[in-house]
């Protein structure tokens, strides 16, 4: 059920000039409030009017004070946006600077800030609620938070109010991004069936580096293979030996579990253990970058055998971009199940982002932002948002093409080079992307080769072989809103849990530390480092949002 709102808002409005990251102060907006038209209608008001933000200079498209769509988009509403722009990269520290320095625009969005921030700057009054906003002029926004049943209530603090609108991106392989590209070619040489458990996963890696699958008389083949932040293939084989849930837990009928003391998860890493002493996966996985992985999977003779990651162009680039057509060789391998009968997909995504539009104390004129980020919402401009003006970024479809979804084609993106720097904002001013606005990209059934293409090719995959295996009852909430006092423990609890978790699972994995003589140390570990007191705040959290009502 979504969750009550509360009405009752105070704002306190700041008047100071803001000193933005460049150097030169800039006028936000005038003094006098702007006249709107009714909520729903464009332009927002009759005479031009001005707003401030920071965003990101994302590295897949065009400055946004350089950019079609913006332009596009002050036309539509009669608003400029006089915008900052951060690197990627940097923008939550920057901001952090901005904001101790009281330097900070109207709003802002994409800026990385994590949920405890964004709660504490709430707080202090420094990025205002907009529960009141949202209901005296969502228009656009509350039609596309009215499909989704958690929406708005997960945006709600625990204090009862909104300091960040949240976007949607309904991007079903996301969800489910711990998939493993497994070679199909290499199999049918072989003469294998596709492995289904961890023990025939261990025999076709095994045949893999024995049999040279790629045929050239060399021991050269590489059976399994990742990189740092792409993937190591842990969260994809654990899942055959228990529920391992993101963050080290999962749910129990409804109670908190810390996975790492449980003996499914040493038994999950002597396979894994074994899998790296027998050289079926190489530990360079846990050293390499992306680019190393891809100079592996692409050179001209075939050397990998599957590789681990939400993207198989981390490794593989587009079907399009190497000669062979490589991608076409590695479609994702289903689950394993494991000893106890468990195959299991972690759900890693919902489908909306809670922290993506901020308004600060600092605008004078609330009511306008909030109307400017409301239009976001709207089909159309989420439409040349997420990939352009029509001729430019996308094409009207022809009568009768059908989308990846099989439904009616609401757009076509005619192929390029995926280097293109392009003019959109997508991820960025992108915020009702839903799965029939993503998925209703042409597909052209003419082409046998369109199904390879980004968007459908992660499509089917994970329809077709990570969805069926997904039990979200055994799945922490993704969204969980905490306290401040909560936020400011967790903080310090999750960053050691988490990187010790990191260097143990590395070291166990590759004969660093014996999990047999370490177990009992392990454990106490985690023990000395408070994990009951870790899952205990993860459960109150949970019992708040999610308990019985």
């Amino acid at each position: 059920m979504k969750k009550t709102l509360l009405f009752s808002i105070v704002v306190v409005l700041a008047f100071s000039p803001v000193l933005f990251a460049g150097g030169r102060s800039q006028s936000r907006t005038s003094t006098q409030k702007a006249a709107l038209t009714p909520n729903g209608q464009f332009p927002l008001t009759s005479t031009k009017a001005q707003l401030s933000a920071v965003s990101i200079d994302a590295s897949w498209q065009n400055n946004l004070n350089n950019n079609k769509v913006t332009a596009w988009y002050e036309d539509k509403t009669n608003v400029h946006i006089n915008w900052t722009v951060l690197n990627h990269q940097t923008i939550r520290d920057e901001l952090n600077l901005l904001i101790a320095a009281g330097e900070y625009p109207d709003m802002i969005i994409y800026g990385g800030l994590s949920p405890a921030e964004i709660f504490s700057y709430g707080t202090q009054g420094i990025f205002l609620p907009l529960e009141g906003l949202y209901e005296q002029h969502g228009y656009y926004s509350k039609r596309a938070y009215d499909r989704i049943d958690s929406l708005p209530g997960a945006l709600v603090q625990t204090d009862g109010h909104i300091y960040a609108l949240g976007s949607i991106n309904e991007c079903f392989h996301c969800m489910y991004m711990e998939k493993l590209w497994f070679n199909q070619k290499w199999l049918k040489t072989l003469g294998l069936s596709t492995p289904t458990t961890t023990d025939e996963f261990y025999n076709v890696l095994k045949a893999f580096k024995t049999r040279d699958p790629n045929g050239n008389g060399k021991a050269d083949e590489i059976p399994l293979v990742g990189a740092v932040n792409i993937g190591d293939g842990f969260n994809f084989i654990l899942s055959a030996f228990m529920y391992w849930g993101q963050d080290y837990m999962s749910l129990n009928n409804g109670r908190v579990v810390f996975n790492p003391v449980q003996d499914d998860f040493k038994e999950g890493m002597l396979y894994i253990r074994k899998l790296v002493s027998e050289g079926l996966l190489d530990p360079v996985t846990f050293t390499q970058d992306q680019d190393q992985l891809k100079a592996l999977a692409t050179q001209d003779e075939q050397l990998v055998g599957s590789f681990p990651g939400f993207y198989f162009a981390n490794a593989l680039n587009q079907w399009q971009d190497t000669p062979d057509h490589r991608v076409l060789d590695y479609p994702a391998l289903s689950p394993l199940k494991g000893p106890k009968g468990i195959r299991w997909t972690q759900y890693t995504n919902t489908g909306y982002n809670t922290n993506q539009v901020i308004i600060t104390d600092h605008c004078k004129d609330p009511d306008l932002a909030f109307r400017w980020i409301d239009g976001l919402y709207e089909d159309e401009v989420t439409l040349i948002m997420g990939h352009g003006m029509e001729g430019d970024g996308w094409l009207k479809p022809a009568a009768g093409a059908v989308g990846i979804n099989g439904k009616p084609a609401i757009y076509d993106v005619p192929r390029r080079s995926h280097n293109t720097l392009m003019d959109f904002a997508d991820n960025v001013l992108n915020l009702n992307n839903t799965a029939d606005m993503r998925l209703g990209q042409v597909l052209d059934t003419s082409d046998p080769m369109a199904q390879y293409d980004a968007e459908p090719w992660l499509y089917t995959n994970t329809r077709d072989q990570m969805a069926p295996y997904s039990d979200q009852s055994k799945q922490l909430p993704l969204v969980i809103n905490f306290t401040e006092a909560e936020n400011t423990e967790l903080a310090i609890l999750t960053e050691q849990i988490d990187t010790y978790m990191k260097e143990a699972m590395v070291a166990f994995a590759t004969g660093i530390r014996d999990i047999n003589r370490g177990w009992d140390s392990f454990k106490a570990d985690l023990t000395n480092m408070n994990y009951a007191r870790y899952i205990q705040l993860y459960q109150t959290g949970y019992d708040r949002q999610y308990g019985k009502k």
